[in-house]
């Protein structure tokens, strides 16, 4: 719980600072897309998949995206998907899994 605390400070709209990995969830200005990115603070590629859940009208759902990450990449833009007109405003968590070269 103090990770998630500590994420949702770093990051407005989501992200974490568990373990040597960051990442962030957010929705673009035009809310048409949420965009994931990650940061790899390893001179190696690494395999990350990022999960990140927001509070939508009726529920929740859930962005996930899977893909290797360049070494030494800052903010790199892990994936895009549209919202398709859905209300993605309320980041709720999220988690990543990076395998650690």
């Amino acid at each position: 719980m103090r990770i998630l605390r500590a994420a949702l400070a770093a990051f407005f709209m989501g992200g974490s600072t568990a373990g040597a990995f960051a990442f962030s969830c957010t929705v673009s200005a035009d809310k048409s897309t949420v965009v994931v990115k990650v940061s790899n603070p390893y001179p190696q590629d690494t395999y990350c998949t990022v999960n990140c859940h927001f509070k939508v009208p009726g529920g929740m759902t859930s962005v996930s995206c899977t893909k290797t990450v360049p070494a030494s990449a800052q903010d790199w833009v892990l994936c895009e998907r549209p919202t398709n007109g859905d209300d993605y405003s309320k980041f709720d968590s999220g988690n990543e899994e990076c395998i650690k070269p």
